[in-house]
């Protein structure tokens, strides 16, 4: 089993995409790979780096969808979403709902409050303008 994600470097300002490693350790508080060039990377204190899961979804243009990416509202791109992971509620018709996974999170708001989050309905409507850290 392999596992999809990406590291952000905080110092370098560089990401680094696990599909581009050979092989990576998680030994206490460091992180270390290898790409696949064979370059070693690391060891990386994990208070400086930034790990983001791929969600197992792809926007409407069929690219890969990461914690930290953004989406646009699509009735105005200026207006941003990020794809965060963890416990968020809803609203489902009459009532607020408690989830748990990734979900879109809007940064104004007007729109974090009155727009739903679940993360297929915004990837199946819009696509990814970048990340959060880029």
């Amino acid at each position: 089993m392999s596992f999809d994600f990406r590291v952000w470097d905080i110092a370098n300002k560089k990401m680094y995409y696990s599909l581009d490693f050979e092989n990576f350790t998680i030994n206490g508080e460091f992180l270390t790979f290898t790409t696949n060039g064979g370059t070693l990377i690391g060891p990386m204190n994990l208070c400086d780096v930034i790990i983001m899961n791929y969600t197992g979804f792809k926007d409407k243009d069929g690219v890969k969808a990461y914690d930290g990416d953004m989406i646009p509202y699509f009735f105005d791109d200026a207006v941003l979403g990020i794809i965060k992971y963890g416990d968020y509620r809803d609203w489902n018709g009459d009532k607020f709902t408690r989830h748990i996974g990734f979900y879109v999170e809007f940064s104004d708001i007007k729109h974090k409050n009155t727009q739903r989050k679940d993360l297929g309905y915004w990837l199946n409507n819009s696509c990814i303008s970048g990340n959060f850290y880029e």
